[in-house]
């Protein structure tokens, strides 16, 4: 039986990645020790910020919490705890992990699910749904932690984070375009410097993109990925103008990015 709660609550996808180093050799990798490791030190993070973890998902924590700001503050620590953890590692020759997370705010269907040998309490809903979506996009613009516009705009003081404005998409199976931003709180110093020096000039880019002149917006993230390498955001959007270019813009172009993989 599910019973609907009428609230808005916060929903966290946390992802543990180790399948570059697990990848070339899958024997000197103690997973198990590494996963459960991790998790003993993210658990309590949750915890301390007012969240419930309602399951682990193998390496991933399936969290949620009252308030978009407790959620955040969360997720900033565990970016914290992290940075301190693989440097532990590191003095044991341990590769490094990295994660990826998404926030994403709304209502949810609490209770109960499945069927007379077994029944476990969970949420399900579109809001479950779309923050692990939102954790999904982490990969593509190289984002540690991704918020949804719904999650931003219940934030209590929105000066009090550093962000990127990264996109608007329509996510697999969804047709309401979400408006996807990235908070640099958290991050290494020499990357959030580098990412909150370019927020104008990304948000330029990105109008020139919606706008349809994508010589100009080429221009500008060549120039962002010429000086940041490493900055995927930039990288993306400007193979996606090159394709624009050659290929022409659909009828109706709105600079909205309709995602084909989940």
């Amino acid at each position: 039986i599910l019973k609907f709660l009428k609230l808005r609550i916060f929903l966290s996808f946390v992802f543990c990645l180790l399948s570059s180093v697990s990848a070339q050799n899958p024997a000197s990798l103690p997973l198990n020790h590494s996963v459960y490791s991790y998790l003993e030190r993210m658990g309590p993070i949750v915890q301390r910020h007012q969240g419930f973890i309602d399951k682990y998902i193998g390496d991933a924590i399936m969290a949620l919490f009252p308030t978009p700001d407790q959620g955040i503050a969360a997720a900033v620590s565990m970016q914290a705890e992290l940075r301190v953890f693989n440097a532990e590692r590191a003095t044991r020759g341990e590769p490094e992990i990295q994660i990826g997370i998404g926030l994403h705010t709304g209502q949810v269907m609490a209770g109960t699910i499945g069927e007379k040998n077994r029944m476990e309490g969970t949420v399900i809903s579109d809001t479950v749904n779309l923050a692990s979506r939102m954790e999904g996009l982490t990969k593509m613009y190289g984002a540690t932690l991704i918020v949804s516009e719904e999650t931003f705009d219940g934030v209590a003081d929105k000066t009090s984070y550093r962000i990127r404005v990264l996109d608007r998409v329509v996510v697999k199976g969804k047709r309401k375009p979400v408006r996807v931003i990235e908070i640099l709180d958290g991050l290494p110093e020499a990357e959030l410097s580098w990412k909150s020096a370019g927020y104008e000039r990304l948000g330029e880019a990105r109008r020139y993109y919606a706008a349809g002149a994508f010589g100009e917006a080429r221009q500008l993230f060549e120039s962002m990925q010429g000086e940041h390498p490493e900055d995927k955001t930039a990288e993306l959007y400007l193979k996606r103008c090159e394709q624009l270019v050659a290929r022409g813009a659909p009828k109706n172009w709105n600079g909205i990015t309709a995602l084909r993989s989940k």
